[in-house]
């Protein structure tokens, strides 16, 4: 997925505006996107093995009443339990009731992946009405003739402890379902179908219909590299005398500067940095929209705002804050300290240098931490980011690309 990001800070004493953007971005393989799909959500795995859970925990509780029942050893008591089957003396029908439930459930759940609640609803009524008959007929009943089958007063705390187990435990069910599994799964495949449409617009289709991004690029005065000295095409200057043009360049303020593309020692660089340069030309565009933001969220100084964009799948957020610290400070934790990101970044689980292109431009790798309780698994971007700065502002900008010396991790979702 082509990833942006973008932080922008105003150079005072303290960082006054603090902006951070998100972009989901058309994607540049399909195939990538086809694979974070994932039919058997960790939510659902919780699911059925609550079910399973309940069969065993049914199993445990008949066997203990057995033992309880004062009928005789577990043998006998197993015997008249199951071959000496009557609804007025034997508890064994509830536990055949809940084996039938749970199969039920992990058939269209776990073996059909049902994302329907029409199973478990039908489950649970039938439950409560079996239970509801079955306790008026047993403990309405006449016990008062008794023979060798009959159970003892005494295992009665049992009995209502496996009445009401079947009961609780057939809600639980409901309720994890209902409220736990379905919507998150849900929302995650919302989320998958918006990243797999935005696959579809690849980068040409800005080509094609240039009336999409008409609106969100801004005029910008582009600047060219310093003019080289005369003569210097003859090859015989040798590599220092192009390592010292590079230091001079280097050497002067980043408004003089314009485009850094010529300093990559490599095509692939080059192109590295030409995605770099098309990332802070599309958040220049989205900053300089200051009207038709929404907020979203808001406290104390803490603003997250969101805005639609034409060409860009989904909404775009900003993060402004007021955060007591030095610009220099912000900039040396964002872009120097990128070891460190997992230190105060809860929502990513490594991230480290990969390439350094030149020293405003590098190549870096971040993995990012699961999502909704693991309905959306962990990612890994490689990305190239690069920062200018432009008076009093501060912006640094990344996007993903593809990066040869570092193959897909399997058990993540590049």
């Amino acid at each position: 997925m082509v990833q942006y990001s973008m932080s922008a800070y105003n150079r005072n004493s303290t960082a006054r505006h603090a902006a951070e953007i998100l972009i989901s971005g058309s994607t540049e393989q399909i195939k990538g996107v086809k694979s974070t799909i994932q039919p058997f959500s960790s939510v659902r795995r919780m699911f059925c093995l609550f079910v399973t859970f309940d069969m065993l925990f049914m199993g445990i509780l008949w066997i203990l009443y057995l033992n309880t029942s004062g009928i005789g050893d577990l043998k006998k008591a197993f015997d008249c339990q199951v071959n000496h089957f009557t609804i007025k003396t034997s508890m064994f029908d509830v536990v055949l009731l809940t084996a039938g439930r749970v199969i039920c459930l992990l058939l269209a759940y776990a073996l059909i992946r049902s994302n329907h609640w029409f199973t478990v609803a039908f489950t649970t009524s039938v439950t409560c009405i079996f239970l509801v008959m079955k306790i008026v007929y047993y403990f309405g009943s006449s016990k008062s003739l008794k023979h060798e089958c009959t159970p003892d007063s005494d295992a009665q705390v049992m009995e209502y402890i496996i009445f009401l187990s079947c009961f609780v435990s057939a809600w639980i069910e409901v309720w994890i379902l209902d409220l736990k599994v379905l919507p998150k799964e849900r929302k995650w495949k919302e989320g998958n179908s918006r990243i797999l449409h935005s696959a579809t617009q690849n980068e040409r289709t800005a080509l094609l219909h240039p009336e999409l991004n008409q609106d969100s690029i801004p005029d910008q005065p582009f600047y060219s590299p310093i003019d080289s000295p005369r003569g210097s095409d003859d090859e015989s200057g040798g590599y220092g005398s192009y390592r010292s043009r590079i230091d001079d360049f280097q050497s002067l303020p980043n408004s003089q500067r314009g485009s850094s593309i010529n300093l990559a020692s490599s095509a692939e660089d080059q192109a590295y940095l030409q995605k770099a340069k098309e990332a802070h030309i599309q958040i220049q565009s989205i900053l300089s929209e200051t009207e038709g933001w929404k907020t979203e969220r808001k406290k104390n100084n803490i603003q997250v705002t969101s805005r639609y964009f034409k060409g860009i799948t989904g909404k775009v957020y900003k993060l402004e804050a007021t955060i007591n610290a030095s610009v220099q400070e912000i900039f040396n934790v964002l872009w120097n300290g990128i070891d460190d990101t997992v230190k105060w970044n809860t929502t990513v689980i490594e991230c480290r240098l990969l390439h350094s292109i030149t020293s405003s431009a590098d190549i870096v790798y971040s993995v990012a931490a699961e999502g909704a309780g693991g309905v959306i698994s962990s990612r890994d971007f490689v990305s190239v980011r690069s920062y200018e700065i432009d008076g009093n502002v501060y912006c640094c900008a990344s996007k993903s690309v593809d990066y040869s010396q570092l193959k897909p991790v399997k058990k993540y979702v590049r």
